[in-house]
């Protein structure tokens, strides 16, 4: 890591797109905390090689995925950006306000509004993504169903 730091901007933020489950949770999280050591900036944390099989507590309203990075997120003292099915205002809140993530990704909820963002931050109405499995991103993201809505 040293000779990649030295051979960029000193304000370069370095970052690793990783999962909990490697293939277990006690390897992601270890992996997580020799990413800090080794200096990386921040984690955005995904599904990793297996798909989460921890349960979600009782009253946290986001997927199973998501969780894994609120758990990685206790362990590290790095910024964790989390990710997967978040397609709400109430979603995002939760997250932030309960220090759950430092940085919450949107993808899906992007296309379908790509004012999200500012209506969160502006407490207004969004278009919300509908779930469906048409994945317009690949083709044509102006087509998604949801943009319609407004």
């Amino acid at each position: 890591m040293p000779e990649v730091r030295n051979n960029t901007h000193e304000n370069f933020i370095f970052g690793v797109r990783m999962g909990e489950y490697l293939p277990e949770s006690k390897a992601g999280v270890e992996v997580a905390k020799t990413f800090e050591k080794a200096g990386i900036d921040l984690l955005h944390i995904s599904s990793g090689m297996q798909p989460p099989t921890h349960p979600v507590p009782e009253g946290f309203i986001c997927s199973p995925i998501t969780y894994s990075g609120c758990k990685i997120k206790k362990e590290v003292n790095i910024p964790v950006i989390e990710v997967n099915e978040i397609r709400t205002e109430e979603q995002v809140r939760f997250l932030i306000e309960n220090d759950y993530a430092d940085f919450v990704a949107i993808g899906r909820g992007m296309l379908a509004d790509p004012e999200f963002a500012n209506h969160v931050v502006n407490s207004e109405p969004l278009n919300r993504c509908s779930a469906c499995k048409n994945y317009l991103w690949f083709t044509d993201h102006t087509l998604c169903p949801a943009r319609s809505n407004k």
